[in-house]
């Protein structure tokens, strides 16, 4: 059958009348006033063929399932169970992923008694903890079937409050969350499946029409956050309104990845309808034999129909990252179509699942940025010490240790922030392998202090002390200006300088002297410095390198750099004016990586700063200063020394490292034209020439 040409162009009042009629549903509107809408319930067929009173079986006549294999989410009920029932019918192997493993078994004999050929699984599946998801995919993975369609279809509808036992809001993890950590864990099969039978893998997310009512978007802070136990926040319409937003928001941002890869696998939202089943349990007037429920609402056969179209109709194939209502194309709220919006919602929803194995950092980050309570991460920190990356360190190496054997004579260093914590013990590593460091201090007397140490440790380490205020442009340029007159060459820049979160403070530029401290006192620096780290280079034929020491926390920055509140007070954010800084620091790695790519003179690298050390860097905030069984002090300079010292970095740039490995950085952190962006904004603020 030919895919209507016209199914893209369905107009406007279709959705004007679901929207306006579920106005009145929810009580937005005056019943009345959506009785001219509810006539479009009783119109004809839509451009595909299909109509909003179609059924299942009525959209899969004719086709042939057989060789395929799907996941149906939620399967024991409701759409998922009539999902699973004409799929099943259709010759789908069906593996039914259901939170009663009894229930699925009694739908699983239902079917059968029904369609004795019907190939069907039942395997436990609880999306409200992500524990259960990942057991999921491991069991159905080791059971070596292939996966050509996930129908992401389970779901509450607006229960009371309640926690997941991840401290996620239940609602938003069972809707969303879930699904999304569940379709990146079983993504690698479905590309293998599509790869080998040379089928299409479909993905479908069932959402609803209640995403056009997301009016504040995604309340990214109060899905996690200490507060998300203050009951008093919670609004259950808008945590299932937002979590459906979500769902489009996911497919959206996984068709364009898709994409991307050249995989043959599309994704698509679905609006099932407003159907009569179990997840209406918490809203009485839809139940039962109201009104409303006997005369506008769906049953399960009509509900599923659109899902089942949208997953095996060869009018779909190839229609990728499209909200489908009554089995034809729709128009979604303009909030679902932001596609800055979508990769944010994914950066959040990554970090939250861990859904790339990150989950240890993840959780202690989260608490550091006041997402989690600190104590629940304690033991995440034991857990630290892990096995070595393919560098052959880990995160519990030392600076001494990852620069073991290297001769560092001959070169010079400059070292931001050297009077204490991971600056100081990055200046004594070098120092130990024969680096000349220039430590940069905004006290000269604390860095006086260090040098002495150093010195009575090592007698003939080469080290100066000069002052650099990174929180003033003036100091920055006299720094730069005392440098070059000393006639010394620099090999190595470590932009290791920063401040975590203090109050609210301008600098003398009048910029917020958090970002200007952590970002664009260093984005100076180096301006100021690249001729003559290019000169040393070219003089030295040795390989320069720059250094930005950034943080986890930069896959916190979900709103990107906020522009145009650098300077506003009354806006001021700490935690977030932190992670927009360590955004920036990698932003400006890879923006220099590029520029300095054509002269091969130079080179920087950016990495994940360690946050876990009992140092001055978190004198503003309280939570932190019981903490006593952080790592030591030994730690902290390691993967600063390998990156400016050790030859297996050599030729690399514009990467971000973790723990002495190059690691994987958010996607706002991969963004080239963000990157540019963010060199020219900072070029206009400092005026670096």
């Amino acid at each position: 059958m030919a895919f209507p040409m016209n199914l893209m162009g369905l107009s406007y009042h279709y959705i004007g009348c679901v929207s306006a009629t579920t106005l009145a549903l929810f009580g937005f509107l005056p019943f009345r006033r959506s009785i001219p809408e509810l006539m479009w319930f009783f119109e004809g067929k839509g451009p595909s063929g299909f109509s909003k009173w179609s059924t299942a079986e009525e959209v899969t006549q004719g086709i042939d399932g057989t060789g395929l294999t799907a996941i149906v989410t939620g399967a024991s009920s409701g759409i998922g169970r009539e999902t699973t029932r004409v799929l099943a019918l259709r010759g789908v192997h069906v593996v039914m992923a259901v939170r009663n493993t009894e229930s699925g078994r009694k739908v699983k004999e239902a079917i059968l008694e029904e369609n004795p050929n019907a190939k069907i699984d039942v395997k436990e599946l609880d999306l409200g903890s992500l524990a259960s998801v990942r057991n999921f995919a491991s069991e159905f993975k080791s059971l070596g079937f292939p996966l050509n369609l996930l129908i992401n279809n389970a779901g509450v509808f607006a229960p009371p409050f309640k926690l997941s036992p991840d401290k996620i809001d239940l609602q938003f993890q069972t809707n969303h969350l879930g699904h999304f950590l569940l379709t990146n864990l079983l993504l690698e099969t479905m590309k293998s499946t599509a790869r080998q039978s040379h089928k299409e893998g479909r993905i479908v997310n069932v959402t609803s029409v209640g995403h056009r009512f997301a009016y504040w978007g995604i309340q990214f802070d109060r899905i996690m956050a200490p507060s998300i136990n203050d009951e008093s926040w919670y609004n259950r319409a808008y945590g299932y309104i937002q979590s459906k937003v979500a769902n489009v928001l996911h497919a959206k941002e996984l068709t364009k990845r898709l994409k991307e890869e050249g995989v043959e696998i599309i994704a698509n939202s679905v609006h099932p309808g407003c159907v009569n089943t179990k997840i209406m349990r918490y809203l009485s007037f839809l139940n039962g034999s109201s009104i409303i429920a006997t005369y506008l609402v769906k049953n399960a056969s009509q509900g599923a129909a659109t899902t089942c179209y949208v997953a095996i109709h060869p009018q779909v194939k190839g229609i990728s990252g499209e909200y489908f209502v009554d089995c034809n194309i729709a128009n979604s709220s303009s909030l679902a179509k932001d596609a800055e919006l979508a990769k944010k919602m994914w950066d959040f929803s990554l970090s939250l699942t861990n859904a790339k194995s990150n989950y240890r950092e993840i959780t202690i980050s989260l608490a550091f940025f006041g997402f989690l309570p600190f104590r629940r991460c304690i033991p995440e920190l034991m857990r630290f010490f892990e096995r070595k990356g393919p560098s052959g360190f880990s995160k519990s190496s030392t600076a001494e240790e990852v620069t073991q054997g290297i001769d560092g004579t001959g070169l010079t260093a400059i070292v931001t922030g050297a009077s204490s914590g991971i600056g100081s013990e990055t200046t004594r590593v070098l120092a130990l392998c024969g680096v000349h460091v220039v430590m940069a201090v905004r006290n000269t007397d604390s860095g006086r202090k260090v040098k002495e140490a150093i010195l009575e440790e090592n007698p003939n380490a080469k080290i100066d002390v000069k002052e650099l205020d990174l929180g003033s442009f003036a100091s920055v340029r006299n720094f730069a200006s005392e440098f070059k007159s000393l006639g010394f060459p620099l090999n190595l820049l470590i932009n290791n300088a920063g401040v975590f979160a203090p109050p609210c403070m301008l600098s003398p530029d009048n910029i917020d002297l958090q970002f200007q401290t952590n970002h664009l006192g260093h984005f100076l620096l180096t301006n100021l410095l690249l001729e003559t780290m290019k000169s040393t280079a070219c003089q030295s034929h040795k390989e320069g390198r720059i250094v930005n020491v950034a943080s986890v926390g930069h896959r916190f920055a979900f709103t990107g750099i906020q522009f145009d509140r650098i300077n506003d007070e009354s806006r001021y954010n700490r935690i977030y004016s932190y992670v927009q800084s360590k955004l920036a620091n990698i932003l400006h790695a890879k923006e220099l990586a590029k520029r300095l790519k054509p002269t091969k003179n130079s080179y920087s690298a950016f990495q994940l700063e360690k946050k876990t050390f009992k140092v001055h860097f978190f004198r503003t905030l309280r939570l932190l200063y019981n903490c006593n069984k952080f790592s030591e002090k030994r730690f902290s300079g390691s993967i600063n020394d390998m990156l400016a010292m050790h030859p297996q970095v050599e030729g690399i740039s514009g990467e971000y490292f973790v723990d002495c490995n190059i690691a994987n950085s958010s996607s706002l952190a991969k963004d080239a034209e963000l990157a540019k962006k963010m060199w020219d904004f900072s070029m206009s603020l400092t005026d670096a020439k």
